[in-house]
């Protein structure tokens, strides 16, 4: 999950304004609606982290590490927007 959220913020963050092919304000639209979805996707998905993938009590498990870097990478794509 934290993979599928931190490449889909990446790829957000990348919009093309011709991908709609009805302008700016169009995308401009479906830009910031996508935008509030990932955030508050991301939001969740830190709240609802079980215990032993919480950080940083378990800061000597890798995989514990490698979800919270994914979800914090998702959350710093969607910020530099």
């Amino acid at each position: 999950m934290a993979a599928h959220l931190s490449h889909e913020a990446s790829e957000h963050t990348f919009c093309n304004d011709d991908e709609t092919g009805s302008g700016m304000s169009a995308c401009d639209s479906q830009f910031w609606t996508r935008h509030q979805v990932l955030d508050s996707a991301v939001a969740s998905a830190f709240i609802s982290l079980p215990d032993h993938i919480r950080f940083p009590l378990n800061a000597n498990d890798a995989s514990c590490i490698f979800v919270n870097l994914r979800l914090h990478m998702a959350n710093i794509c969607l910020c530099r927007t």
